[in-house]
């Protein structure tokens, strides 16, 4: 009898825990696309539920929300901070009831992402405002390869299109020119106007951008440009007003080198080269017979070099005005500002020189974002979120590596903070909330021709070059 009872008791026990027991369930997720994760509860509760790839924690696809017992279905769209698609590749789901007497429950769910759906993942003019006639591009950078409308209404008259275009692309980013005119090609007046970007595949992603089209002609003579950074990098206004002025840079496409001569004279020995379009000189000196004589930090050393380039080599660019970035070389930190104003920090790596690679130094001065390349492979590591600012050189993501189930940074992560790339500037790709700089939000928000001005760090520079057996 005593052992019927035993049994039964332990029984009921049992099956208590079983009514209790937190559980999940769902398949595959997609990026972009809402899919449903069901969770199954004993009891009520406070429910919380973590994306873990690896030890990579991403946010939280629930935080905090009264779940009631039973079984209810959530939503997820497979994005994170930002609106970051959490990358292909294996994904944890850590769940956390935390119930009415202080107790905790917790389940697990061994998941997976695929690859995002074609949707729009930012909007992106050149510039925040231009002058009617003159093309204004606009980047749409693309989770996928896929389709995009793009829509154009003045900012009073949100309902009135006035220009419109659908574009479809192989690759992840789609790129359009609008000259300022209506669908018929009739002359708009001047004022903002508002665009809107989105694909036909997942549609509740709409990015927008306001641009202006003015009647103001932009100076297009070359001049002295003086120095390009403020003393008192403190004082946003200053620096703001730095990252926002003109840049003189060298005719031609980007990558290719712009000669700095030694002498007046093409004949002359040449000191140095610098990319053309993206990377701007200091003009020290105008109306030297046809010549201009410039400062530069080179190609070839990173050094700062002074010569001469013919006038005719050079143009002015106006840079893009949302977006602006200070990166200090010997803190190896890049300081983002957007609308005037700072901000916050982003952990970066620049370049380490080595025997091996006597060109790898990231080089100091001017330079405005290039070519948005997306991603590409190298040494086993694949890096994301890449522009072009220098040549060869870009801004992006760290690398992580190509033979993990998922994004694994453990390699070059703990680098950030110290030279020790070929030349690119490498990007932290961590955040812990909706406002931290990332990559990813470096990716979304710099749009072409935005201003990157980068410090000198001499005497470090000098003892890499020692260290590295190159003087």
């Amino acid at each position: 009898m005593r052992r019927t009872v035993f049994l039964a008791f332990f029984f009921l026990l049992f099956l208590c825990c079983l009514a209790s027991a937190l559980e999940m369930q769902g398949e595959s997720f997609t990026p972009y696309q809402n899919r449903e994760l069901t969770v199954s509860a004993g009891r009520d509760g406070i429910l919380t539920v973590e994306a873990v790839t690896g030890d990579w924690g991403w946010k939280p696809v629930i935080s905090g929300v009264r779940l009631e017992k039973g079984s209810t279905v959530f939503l997820w769209d497979a994005l994170s901070w930002n609106g970051e698609p959490i990358p292909v590749g294996n994904l944890t789901l850590k769940a956390c009831l935390e119930t009415g007497d202080g107790e905790h429950e917790s389940a697990l769910l061994e998941t997976r992402v695929t690859k995002a759906a074609a949707a729009v993942q930012a909007c992106l003019p050149a510039a925040a405002s231009f002058r009617q006639g003159d093309p204004l591009r606009i980047e749409i950078p693309m989770s996928a390869p896929g389709s995009a409308r793009i829509r154009i209404a003045p900012e009073s008259e949100a309902e009135n299109t006035v220009w419109e275009t659908s574009v479809s692309a192989d690759g992840n980013l789609i790129t359009v020119f609008w000259n300022g005119l209506d669908i018929n090609g009739k002359a708009l007046p001047a004022g903002k106007y508002v665009i809107q970007a989105t694909s036909a595949m997942a549609p509740a992603y709409t990015h927008t951008a306001t641009v202006e089209i003015s009647n103001q002609t932009l100076d297009e003579e070359l001049f002295l440009t003086g120095e390009p950074l403020p003393e008192d990098l403190s004082d946003e206004e200053a620096v703001w007003a730095a990252l926002t002025a003109p840049v003189i840079v060298g005719w031609g496409e980007e990558g290719n080198g712009l000669r700095v001569f030694s002498a007046k004279d093409i004949n002359a020995p040449v000191a140095g080269t610098v990319s053309c379009r993206t990377v701007g000189v200091k003009v020290i000196a105008l109306d030297c017979d046809g010549w201009a004589k410039v400062g530069v930090f080179c190609q070839q050393t990173g050094n700062y070099i002074e010569g001469f380039a013919e006038e005719k080599t050079l143009r002015v660019i106006w840079p893009n005005t949302n977006c602006g970035a200070v990166l200090d070389k010997r803190k190896q930190v890049m300081t983002v500002y957007r609308d005037g104003k700072k901000l916050g920090e982003l952990l970066v790596s620049t370049g380490l020189v080595r025997r091996e690679f006597p060109k790898a130094e990231t080089r100091s001065g001017v330079y405005l974002t290039g070519t948005r390349l997306g991603g590409f492979n190298r040494d086993g590591k694949r890096y994301e979120y890449a522009i072009r600012i220098d040549g060869s050189n870009l801004i992006h993501q760290v690398g992580y590596d190509l033979k993990s189930r998922y994004w694994d940074f453990s390699a070059e992560l703990p680098e950030l903070g110290r030279p020790a790339s070929h030349g690119c500037v490498r990007m932290d790709p961590r955040a812990s909330s909706g406002d931290s700089l990332t990559a990813w939000w470096v990716w979304t928000h710099f749009g072409r021709d935005t201003k990157i001005l980068i410090t000198d760090d001499a005497q470090e520079r000098d003892a890499r070059r020692r260290e590295a057996g190159l003087e």
